[in-house]
């Protein structure tokens, strides 16, 4: 399992927050239907802030792509 450094939990934090904020904006303004959206993203915010978070790694797929360099990397 790997972990988040201090400066990427403060960054999952953050770009979480600012989500949040927008989401929540638009449920006031009157896009209700974003409700549940909000509800998720709060709970979210809620494990991260108590540092409780795990995510898994997604399953590796197979591609067809080149696997020694990385996309949008100079030669």
């Amino acid at each position: 399992m790997q972990r988040l450094t201090f400066e990427q939990h403060l960054l999952l934090m953050e770009a979480v927050n600012e989500l949040t904020s927008k989401v929540r904006d638009r449920v006031a303004a009157g896009e209700t239907y974003l409700q549940d959206t909000l509800t998720t993203l709060e709970t979210i915010e809620n494990i991260i802030a108590a540092g409780t978070i795990h995510i898994e790694p997604a399953p590796h797929a197979t591609t067809a792509g080149p696997t020694d360099t990385q996309s949008g990397e100079a030669a």
